[in-house]
């Protein structure tokens, strides 16, 4: 997220969130809901933080400490594994009828915006793959509906007169 104030008003605010938790908390909120979780992690928690945490914690409660983490240790990952969010790779089948009803919205906004792009139209018929987008866009292509115009991400297309 970018600061979107700037001069002498950041100056200010930055001044006050110094001076003032209550507003520090709130600028913080903005930023956590904005920032991607994996990168304010990386920045908040590096390898020295948390060594100094897990020391604090340690020197306090170590029987404790111990048993939540070897518990911890059991269900992390192994080294070097992805450790991403699942990503689900299932495959999407569409039925000839679905088929028939994404072909008939593209050459429907193509006759409504002609020469259009991949992203306005894969929106405007609701695709939701851009594998779907190929065999579609492709299939039109061959039974001469819809013309192209153009090369790799520049294709430009229209409904065929």
């Amino acid at each position: 997220m970018e600061l979107m104030i700037k001069g002498e008003f950041a100056k200010h605010l930055i001044a006050q969130a110094r001076k003032d938790r209550a507003l520090a908390a709130a600028l913080a909120r903005e930023y956590v809901a904005t920032v991607d979780p994996l990168a304010l992690r990386a920045y908040l928690l590096s390898r020295n933080v948390a060594l100094e945490l897990l020391t604090d914690r340690l020197h306090r409660r170590p029987e404790q400490t111990f048993d939540e983490l070897s518990k911890l240790a059991s269900k992390a990952p192994r080294r070097g594994a992805d450790r991403r969010a699942p990503v689900s790779r299932r495959r999407q089948r569409l039925t000839a009828a679905r088929v028939e009803q994404i072909k008939a919205q593209v050459c429907k906004f193509l006759a409504a915006h002609p020469w259009s792009n991949r992203k306005k139209i894969a929106a405007a018929a609701g695709i939701p793959t851009a594998a779907i987008y190929v065999r579609i866009m492709g299939e039109l292509r061959q039974a001469k509906r819809v013309v192209a115009r153009g090369k790799k991400a520049k294709t430009v297309y229209a409904a065929r007169r």
